[in-house]
Order: C-alpha cells, then structure tokens, then sequence
C-alpha cells in the first residue's frame, strides 16, 4: 500500500503543478509555442492523458518543459501572448 501511496502522491503533485502553471501566463507562453524538436507538447499530453507513470523519456521532457516556464518569467524564450 505504501509503493502505492507513493506513485499516487508523485501523480497528484504533478497534476497539481500542471494546474497552478496552466493558470499564468508564462506557462501559457510556453505550451502554446512548442519547440517540435523535443517533444515537450507530447510530453506533457501524455501525463496529462493519465501516463503518470511515464517512462524516463517522457519525465526529463516534462522537466524541460517545467525549467522553460521558469525562465519564461524572466527571459522571453517563447512569444509574449498579447491580450
């Protein structure tokens, strides 16, 4: 049971962390100007499609993705949204 509580604490945090980010606007910035190189938009379409337990490839493309939000706060990676 515990193995179990684990896995689904690591899911709920990352969806909770995907909800907070889809909320403003840098997170916004960088989903809707995916660099296709990487994959970053199917990364994160996988998880949140319910692959909580992705493999390694798809985990350190969600960690890319997450950095890039970060730094989208202070360096323009992806185009500003204009509203």
């Amino acid at each position: 049971m515990q193995q179990y509580e684990k896995r689904l604490g690591q899911a709920m945090d990352f969806y909770l962390k995907m909800v907070e980010g889809f909320y403003t606007v840098p997170f916004m910035e960088v989903l809707l100007h995916p660099h296709p190189r990487w994959g970053l938009a199917a990364a994160v379409n996988a998880m949140l499609a319910g692959d909580v337990e992705a493999g390694w490839p798809i985990r350190w493309r969600l960690s890319i993705f997450l950095l890039l939000v970060r730094l989208q706060r202070h360096i323009p990676i992806a185009p500003k949204l204009q509203f």
